[in-house]
Order: C-alpha cells, then sequence, then structure tokens
C-alpha cells in the first residue's frame, strides 16, 4: 500500500493497520455523505440512478 502521491510504503505492523483503518473509516464515511445527499439534494440522484 502506498501512502500518499510519492513513494511512502508503512514498514511497521501498526502503521500499516492505522493506514487500512482510515481507509476504512474515509470509505464508510464516504458511503453515508452520498446517502445523506441523496435525500437532500435533487441532483445527486442523478449519480444513483434513481
Amino acid at each position: 500500500m502506498k501512502l500518499g502521491v510519492g513513494t511512502t510504503y508503512p514498514r511497521e505492523r501498526m502503521l500499516v493497520w492505522i493506514a487500512y483503518l482510515e481507509w476504512a473509516v474515509g470509505t464508510f464515511m464516504l458511503i453515508h455523505l452520498l446517502v445523506a445527499l441523496k435525500n437532500t439534494l435533487p441532483i445527486a440522484l442523478l449519480f444513483f440512478g434513481t
């Protein structure tokens, strides 16, 4: 797993775990943001195909 734009790779097990945890939390938050937009903004319906 590469971090950022450069070639920085986490080498310790804890850093790898933190990077995957950050990815999972970010994905979780993005899904909930899209669901919230779908419920409030009509323009977001175009992205959901409904």
